[in-house]
């Protein structure tokens, strides 16, 4: 009888250690991993390319840590990890997102720029839409206004000059289309908006010979003829003025 008190006690003594040590053995949620170790796992899941995991680990430590000061990294971060792995528009989404919340940041300006490259990394040959190009051109011009000094805006003027280009060179082979087609005025009014648009680039001295071509074209053109009008016949009663129709209604 003593002997199964005895073990009795020691079970309860020892019952609770081992309960805790179980721990050791669990794996560890989301919430026990502090901001610090977070970000420094998703730093390293970026620098193996493994995207995905790094996108996920950010996201856990914003939504786990929200008012760590490393919840802020962790979202441009993010974005960051999306550009990379070519997500280009959901990326832009996070870039205008953060720019949006932060608008005072230290790193707005590299924000802008890689909103403008989320762009240009989708633009496309001359022949195709210039939407993404015509965007790309509008964010490093904002980029360059708002932070003229910045290394970023350094980086973006080149890239500024080639979106031009591209979208110049749309421009430009829809007025030959139109010019092949012999419609001039169509032609000329494409080419004059390229050079009023896009100056400075490649097709400027094409263009302006082919404004010159057309301008030609047109001035030899026959005169449109005129359309006859029937003459109007002298028997053939007027119309009243409004003002005799009143006076007549009040007699």
């Amino acid at each position: 009888m003593k002997t199964r008190i005895t073990l009795i006690a020691i079970l309860l003594l020892v019952l609770p250690a081992f309960l805790s040590g179980c721990s050791y053995f669990r794996k560890p949620s989301p919430l026990d991993v502090p901001p610090e170790e977070l970000i420094e796992q998703g730093m390293k899941a970026m620098q193996k390319k493994r995207y995905q995991e790094a996108i996920e680990t950010f996201q856990q430590l914003r939504d786990r840590h929200p008012y760590s000061e490393l919840a802020i990294l962790a979202e441009l971060k993010r974005a960051d990890a999306l550009y990379l792995r070519k997500d280009y528009q959901e990326a832009h989404e996070a870039y205008e997102e953060f720019e949006r919340m932060h608008p005072n940041n230290e790193a707005i300006s590299y924000v802008v720029f890689q909103q403008g490259m989320c762009f240009y990394q989708q633009r496309q040959i001359r022949d195709r839409d210039q939407t993404a190009a015509l965007k790309a051109m509008q964010t490093f011009n904002r980029l360059i206004q708002a932070f003229p000094n910045s290394s970023y805006a350094a980086q973006a003027a080149p890239l500024v000059k080639e979106a031009r280009g591209l979208l110049a060179g749309h421009e430009f082979i829809i007025g030959e289309f139109y010019f092949n087609k012999k419609n001039c005025r169509a032609a000329q009014a494409r080419f004059e908006g390229m050079l009023k648009l896009y100056p400075g680039t490649a097709y400027d001295e094409q263009a302006k010979e082919y404004v010159k071509r057309c301008q030609e074209k047109i001035a030899a053109e026959p005169p449109a003829k005129e359309t006859a009008t029937e003459p109007q016949s002298k028997d053939k009663k007027l119309p009243e003025p409004r003002s005799r129709i009143i006076d007549k209604s009040k007699k």
